[in-house]
């Protein structure tokens, strides 16, 4: 046996104990991404089912001139701006979600996830603009620039989800004070109580 063979017999070893604590955190840890994994979903699918669903073409005859993609039917829906109005309802849940978390995450976490909405919703907001209110059509290139936003943005509220869900928040010092606050009047109560 060789010293090569030792080395990759404890590269080998390292990795596959790896592997172990990998699917061991995933096992453990499985009901919180699911949760976020289901709650993206459902949002997704509300958005664009009901267009994917308008989309299709319901012909009373075959003639050639109804033969549409069920893809140019989709896009057709989004090609004025309306892009725009999911993408900013995206941007308001992801605010929200670190907005009413501050707890959990951290200012190196806001800073970058903060900026990245609004420079989405200024984007939006531009589009929006150049559409003259949904009234003219968009480039083909700005409706797909939107649809790479909303697919990076939903990423981004998974992952901030899912690290929700599966992180412990920081207690305050002012939930520290309380607690030893309160636990120094029931103190004071139970001395109290035993002196009368």
């Amino acid at each position: 046996m060789s010293l090569s063979d030792g080395g990759n017999l404890g590269w080998r070893e390292r990795a596959k104990s790896f592997a172990t604590l990998c699917k061991d955190w995933l096992v453990d840890n499985m009901p919180g991404i699911l949760k976020s994994l289901l709650e993206v979903s459902v949002t997704i699918g509300f958005t664009f089912i009901p267009f994917l669903f308008l989309s299709i073409d319901w012909p009373d005859d075959q003639s050639p001139n109804t033969l549409t993609t069920l893809s140019d039917a989709f896009f057709k829906y989004w090609e004025a701006g309306e892009i725009v109005l999911p993408l900013l309802g995206l941007c308001g849940a992801v605010s929200a979600l670190l907005a009413l978390n501050k707890g959990y995450f951290s200012w190196w976490v806001h800073m970058p996830v903060g900026t990245i909405v609004l420079l989405f919703a200024m984007g939006g907001g531009a589009a929006l603009i150049g559409s003259d209110g949904f009234n003219n059509t968009l480039s083909p290139e700005i409706v797909r620039f939107g649809f790479i936003g909303y697919i990076s943005l939903v990423i981004l509220w998974f992952l901030l989800a899912a690290a929700l869900r599966l992180t412990e928040p920081k207690t305050r010092r002012s939930d520290q004070s309380a607690r030893s606050l309160l636990a120094e009047v029931n103190s004071r109560r139970n001395r109290t109580g035993d002196q009368t």
